[in-house]
């Protein structure tokens, strides 16, 4: 008998009540080579390759500052097939914030498909990826 009661014990991670959920399979920065801390005003793009078998809806880009969450943007899907990792892709743009003290943020994003699931970055479990930290300074 195996260590798990369910047959497929991964199962979990990309289903909720039968229905399946988003993946996020990578969410990282573009740039390669960054500093470790940034200036406010700094442009970034950040890439997301996701998929998920009923059509995402909706993919929300948010920052995190402290308990302040702010979307900074909401787009409706639109299919984007990237052949090399086999997932759909989107790149957002995104300015560091002015601040007058160093500041963590924290980018985090949100894939929702058509079964009303949605998939948070930093929520763990193999189907998604940590979201994403940095540090503004002035």
């Amino acid at each position: 008998m195996a260590c798990y009661e369910q047959e497929n014990p991964i199962e979990d991670l990309y289903q909720s009540e039968g229905r399946e959920l988003p993946a996020i399979a990578g969410w990282d920065i573009v740039e390669e080579e960054l500093p470790d801390v940034l200036a406010p005003g700094t442009e970034l793009e950040v890439d997301l390759r996701y998929w998920s078998v009923p059509e995402v809806t909706e993919v929300r880009f948010i920052e995190l500052i402290g308990d302040t969450e702010s979307t900074v943007e909401s787009r409706p899907y639109t299919p984007n097939f990237n052949e090399n990792s086999q997932t759909d892709q989107m790149v957002f743009s995104y300015t560091t914030p002015n601040v007058s003290d160093t500041t963590s943020v924290t980018l985090v994003v949100e894939v929702e498909n058509t079964d009303n699931l949605v998939r948070r970055s930093g929520t763990g479990g193999s189907a998604t990826r940590p979201s994403i930290s940095i540090t503004v300074a002035p």
